[in-house]
């Protein structure tokens, strides 16, 4: 069974990479099972835990948010229809991937490969926005079915290990001309609702095991160092320039696999 500290890495480890676009499952998963040793059983239990301090953390930060969506919902019709639509989508399509990757196992070391072909047009689109004039910065107001649909999409892809949510989701709406602040906060909204979804899925198809030390330990600590990490990185957005930022998303793209060569 995994010590407390060893317990607290992990949540540390969680807070931090869930909002960047390096995959936080691949890496808790990475460290429990080579080098902590951890029981398949009991890393996923504790995964599920670690995923639930982060899913607080996302619900504590933009509660303001979240309390004017549900007051006023006539008024953010197009988010919620988003938020919606997307999370439907990627629930169904992200089920099957899921079923089709523990039968192929193959395809968990394609993550890092796909990650860092998203970073390469990431970084291309910072040099666009750097020397191209007059492209539109779109906000939440902007938000239409097409992208509802593409994002639920292609954020089903982030149950392959590797694949990072965060990363996949802020890359394409970053893609689309939104503002790099908006691109986060609506990745990080999406994240609410899906993984939830993901997490009641899982407790109800594999079981959820409550060790009240492991469980409270793991939960608090990724829901801290979550609050502080999602809190800093949307300062970063604001003070930086867009294409500045475009470009350092994509450079981090590429530590999944620079770490999978090492």
């Amino acid at each position: 069974m995994l010590s407390l500290p060893n317990v607290f890495i992990l949540g540390a480890v969680q807070g931090i990479t869930e909002w960047l676009p390096i995959s936080s499952q691949g890496h808790i998963a990475l460290i429990m099972l080579s080098v902590f040793k951890t029981p398949v059983e009991e890393a996923l239990n504790l995964s599920i835990w670690l995923h639930i301090g982060t899913l607080l953390a996302a619900v504590c930060y933009f509660r303001k948010d979240i309390r004017e969506i549900l007051k006023s919902p006539d008024k953010n019709r197009n988010l919620i229809s988003f938020l919606v639509i997307s999370t439907v989508i990627t629930g169904m399509l992200g089920y099957f991937i899921y079923t089709f990757i523990e039968q192929n196992a193959v395809l968990i070391t394609q993550g890092e490969y796909l990650m860092a072909g998203i970073g390469f047009l990431l970084i291309g689109t910072g040099l666009l926005q750097k020397y191209a004039k007059g492209m539109q910065h779109k906000n939440i107001q902007n938000l239409r079915a097409n992208d509802s649909i593409l994002l639920g999409f292609f954020q089903a892809f982030s149950a392959i290990p590797g694949i990072s949510r965060s990363g996949i989701t802020t890359s394409l709406l970053l893609l689309r001309d939104y503002k790099a602040k908006e691109a986060l906060k609506l990745s990080f909204l999406m994240s609410i609702p899906v993984v939830l979804a993901a997490e009641i899925g899982l407790g109800l198809t594999k079981g959820i095991n409550f060790d009240a030390a492991t469980s409270i330990v793991g939960a608090s600590t990724s829901f801290v160092f979550g609050l502080l990490s999602i809190g800093y990185l949307m300062k970063i957005a604001q003070k930086i320039k867009f294409w500045k930022f475009c470009i350092l998303i994509g450079i981090i793209s590429f530590v999944p696999l620079v770490l999978s060569l090492v």
